[in-house]
């Protein structure tokens, strides 16, 4: 395959990729954030006992079990961005 097509494949991936997880209605979006902060407002949480502690072992070796190659969430943040990242 030559380049120029690799590359224009590529650019049309990169392009329908981004967009698949978008958002773009502005109106649901202004309803959802108004929800939140509403229910923040009011929110105490549950009593932390000690089978809530975690640490940077635990939180290591979770994300070390992530499983690759996945589409990413809505904060476009993959295992790989997770995974690769600086430890602190």
């Amino acid at each position: 395959m030559g380049v120029l097509v690799a590359h224009l494949l590529l650019n049309s991936f990169m392009k329908h990729f981004s967009t698949v997880c978008a958002d773009t209605n502005d109106t649901h979006l202004l309803a959802v954030k108004y929800e939140f902060l509403k229910l923040k407002g009011n929110y105490v949480g549950l009593p932390l006992t000690d089978e809530h502690l975690f640490d940077v072992e635990l939180v290591d070796s979770i994300i070390a079990q992530l499983k690759r190659g996945k589409a990413a969430g809505l904060d476009n943040i993959t295992a790989e961005h997770l995974q690769h990242s600086h430890h602190v």
